[in-house]
């Protein structure tokens, strides 16, 4: 682990696994034959979002964490293209942003609820003061 808690290594890492999962994803689908859309979109949300996705409040903040939103663009990228309907169709959907700052939202709320003893509330409050924080927070804004 970095001492420094960048998470550099685990980010790189889990992001060239999800990569190698999806080019087997890539491999099952075509415009004209392959699995349907709906099915790609389940073996994905299945598959390879529970690897971008774990631990993600604690990465999160890492300035590397675009690999991984690269990832999810690529499966994005695949599933709808995938997709039998025009383009203007598939274009004017929303475009579900990542799960990871919910997750992170979800876990700060946590730990501000637990008890005063605990020790990931004692880590937490120790740490909201820390600068990568505050960018983090002024980035998402």
């Amino acid at each position: 682990m970095d001492p420094e808690l960048r998470f550099t290594r685990h980010i790189v890492h889990t992001a060239n696994k999800a990569l190698r999962k999806l080019s087997i994803l890539r491999k099952l689908c075509g415009t004209t034959w392959g699995s349907r859309p709906k099915t790609v979109k389940n073996a994905f949300c299945s598959i390879i979002r529970p690897l971008l996705e774990y631990a993600a409040p604690i990465w999160n903040p890492s300035s590397q964490s675009s690999k991984m939103d690269s990832a999810q663009h690529r499966a994005s990228k695949i599933i709808i293209e995938q997709s039998p309907q025009p383009i203007t169709t598939r274009l004017n959907r929303n475009v579900a942003c990542l799960l990871s700052y919910l997750a992170t939202i979800k876990f700060t709320n946590r730990l501000r609820s637990n008890n005063m003893d605990h020790i990931s509330t004692r880590v937490f409050n120790e740490w909201k003061g820390s600068i990568r924080l505050k960018r983090f927070l002024n980035s998402t804004a």
